[in-house]
């Protein structure tokens, strides 16, 4: 994790050359073809989530009035525009949120034709599993809470309450929200010690619970937090595998190279910030304090684990939400 900051330094270089590669034509009208890999819903319709490529970098948000599920391939005509830049301190900077995604303009579309269905089946698939769970839970839930299972679970946010995902803010517990390290750990570990129960070998338990881990980040969007903690299960569990000892932070650090390497803004990204931040109050503050108290009470240390986090976590916080959540510890 020595390489940290000097990828940092190299990602603020790429920067500037990453937008303008792909913002080389002036808005107007456009037609283009891609495969569409997230599919959100808002008010005013879907917004399609495109890409040229697998692993192409030109990504576009498309808005439209019909879902096309992901994995199909589409050509669009419409409005191209790009985003704007933030004018005022403290407003919400569109054009950095969405760079940080890989996604540099957004195209209103007036015309969409379908040129293949399934193209990528693993979107798909993963996309229908999505669906159909997100069906059971409202027809089980009222839709307010639906909604936060759908969250917690799913990494849909589309339909969650805005005055109960301000409840979550307030309070200091937005991060449940969203899928991270947490999700990762009880579904992926979980799922390997239990595949290793049956007599499974290491390498086979280790091939089926990260195969199974990558789909279920596929399924909820890979977000920046997602990722993080694909890449530290895996390192873990390659560690379990050949007996070596896992060690948080260079993991956590070859997360972020590999993160940043890929998309440079992300060190603009508030939920990057967030996640990694947390991760370095673990393994530094916590790990510092903890020495120096030298407690075995776990309620204890408990609370001193998640103060550790948020003192970490406080200036991105004030920085980002201008607000501190009073009983965020507890």
């Amino acid at each position: 994790y020595f390489l940290f900051p000097i990828i940092i330094i190299v990602a603020y270089g790429l920067m500037e050359y990453t937008v303008n590669m792909y913002n080389t034509g002036p808005d107007g009208t456009c037609r283009l073809n891609g495969m569409v890999y997230k599919v959100t819903e808002n008010d005013y319709g879907y917004r399609l989530y495109v890409k040229n490529s697998f692993f192409d970098h030109k990504r576009i948000v498309v808005t439209s009035e019909v879902r096309y599920s992901p994995g199909t391939e589409i050509e669009i005509e419409g409005e191209y525009r790009e985003f704007n830049e933030v004018r005022n301190p403290g407003e919400f900077d569109s054009a950095k949120y969405y760079y940080s995604q890989k996604i540099h303009a957004s195209v209103k579309a007036e015309n969409i034709k379908v040129i293949s269905r399934d193209t990528h089946p693993i979107y798909s698939i993963m996309d229908k599993i999505s669906q159909k769970i997100s069906r059971v839970y409202k027809n089980m839930l009222d839709t307010k809470y639906a909604s936060v299972y759908e969250a917690m679970i799913l990494g849909k946010k589309d339909d969650l309450d805005s005055e109960l995902s301000d409840l979550f803010s307030a309070g200091g517990i937005g991060h449940i929200l969203a899928i991270s390290g947490l999700h990762i750990s009880i579904i992926g570990m979980g799922l390997y010690k239990l595949i290793r129960r049956t007599g499974a070998g290491f390498v086979i338990s280790m091939i089926i619970s990260t195969a199974f881990i990558i789909m279920y980040g596929i399924m909820t969007g890979n977000g920046v937090s997602t990722v993080r903690a694909l890449i530290m299960f895996i390192i873990a569990v390659y560690a379990n595998v050949v007996g070596k000892t896992y060690d948080m932070m260079s993991a956590a650090s070859l997360a972020a190279i590999i993160s940043l390497v890929d998309s440079p803004y992300l060190i603009y990204n508030c939920g990057f910030l967030l996640s990694y931040l947390a991760i370095c109050g673990i393994a530094y503050v916590y790990d510092g304090v903890r020495k120096t108290i030298k407690s075995d009470k776990k309620i204890l240390n408990s609370f001193i684990v998640s103060l550790c986090i948020q003192f970490t976590t406080l200036p991105v916080t004030l920085y980002y939400y201008f607000q501190v959540p009073v009983l965020w510890v507890f």
